[in-house]
């Protein structure tokens, strides 16, 4: 009896540890959640000011060239410039099309859905 009796206070201690362990892993479920959905609103974010900046530099881009076309005898300081221009367009956009595919790759994995349901 005494010793059913230690095998039970072991159990219910055992048991008194797994719950104490499953509600911090659903603490930490529940905290990567919050810290992903706020990855995706900052990405978001980021993506729609790579927007403005590309649309910008586009302007500025375009602004150029009409500069270089009313005075063609600058068209020669005009020109490295327009090109720099042009690459940094280019690289923005290759930023935020990198930008693109991690929202993705991180909306897919990390769906509300399937974050619930491993918390259940």
């Amino acid at each position: 009896m005494a010793k059913n009796g230690i095998d039970l206070r072991n159990l219910e201690d055992n048991i008194r540890r797994l719950d104490s362990q499953i509600e911090d892993i659903n603490n930490q479920m529940e905290k990567m959640i919050s810290v992903n959905l706020t990855l995706q609103s900052k990405i978001t974010e980021l993506m729609i000011k790579q927007i403005d900046l590309i649309e910008n530099l586009k302007k500025m881009v375009d602004l150029l060239e009409e500069a270089g076309q009313e005075e063609e005898e600058k068209t020669d300081f005009i020109t490295p410039l327009k090109e720099t221009m042009e690459t940094l367009v280019s690289k923005q956009d290759e930023i935020l099309t990198a930008l693109q595919t991690i929202d993705k790759h991180i909306t897919r994995e990390y769906t509300r859905e399937m974050l619930t349901k491993a918390l259940k």
